[in-house]
């Protein structure tokens, strides 16, 4: 599902890096769009986040519930101004999936004009994709929650994907340094893995990759950045 930081594009290749220390449970504090779950073959997983409406969406999405073909400015508006109104799995829909590059609410997605001359629309593509990722989040058990306040069982892998540091701002404010020691904390007792571009010095890079990001629609300007997994250095031994 298409989301601001999705992993969708690395997904499989940080799956495959944490995959030999999953036994069975999987817990995912910050699910997001839910790309990087809808990988995870483990025999329990938990996808939790704060936003009620992503997480409203993808428990519809997960449940067979099939998006409309098309959303159109007028309800993108009147949806944003008055959210109490309408279904709230409806609200993450069009919030994300409707809006400018998945962040919520931050401008209608119009569709555009490649220069091949082939129009391409967003929300067209944004419901193929969750189309295809249904059937791979069957059976998530999704929970709004802190990360603080999330349960976590002992000996599960445990997979962050925080709002990183330094960066677009998230809808709420993010405390990093009370992330960085319960990431600190819950490493005693489960394997913990945190997506970020740079963490504090106790903490170990264990993958990265360089990364090419478009600055907008239709725009010869890119941005980069090199995409990092860390672990803290008490499980250093484990690799």
């Amino acid at each position: 599902m298409k989301y601001m930081g999705s992993k969708a594009r690395f997904a499989k290749e940080l799956w495959a890096v944490m995959k030999p220390f999953c036994f069975g449970v999987y817990v995912e504090p910050f699910v997001g769009g839910g790309n990087m779950i809808a990988q995870v073959d483990a025999k329990v997983r938990i996808g939790a986040d704060t936003n009620e409406y992503v997480i409203a969406l993808l428990e519809a999405i997960s449940n067979g519930w099939v998006p409309p073909e098309r959303v159109e400015r007028e309800t993108h508006k009147a949806v944003k101004c008055s959210p109490e109104e309408f279904p709230k799995h409806f609200v993450g829909w069009v919030g994300f999936c409707c809006s400018f590059r998945g962040n919520f609410f931050a401008g209608f997605a119009e569709d555009h004009l490649r220069k091949s001359g082939r129009v391409e629309s967003p929300q067209t593509q944004n419901r193929n994709n969750v189309l295809r990722q249904a059937p791979l989040i069957k059976g998530v058990d999704f929970l709004r929650s802190n990360f603080l306040d999330l349960q976590i069982p002992k000996g599960a892998l445990v997979y962050c994907d925080p709002p990183y540091r330094q960066t677009t701002a998230y809808r709420d404010k993010f405390d990093h340094k009370i992330f960085d020691n319960w990431v600190r904390d819950k490493s005693k007792k489960n394997v913990v893995f945190v997506s970020e571009y740079n963490m504090p010095e106790d903490f170990i890079c264990v993958w990265e990759k360089k990364t090419q990001n478009r600055m907008g629609v239709g725009s010869s300007k890119k941005s980069f950045a090199t995409e990092k997994l860390f672990i803290h250095e008490s499980l250093g031994g484990l690799l």
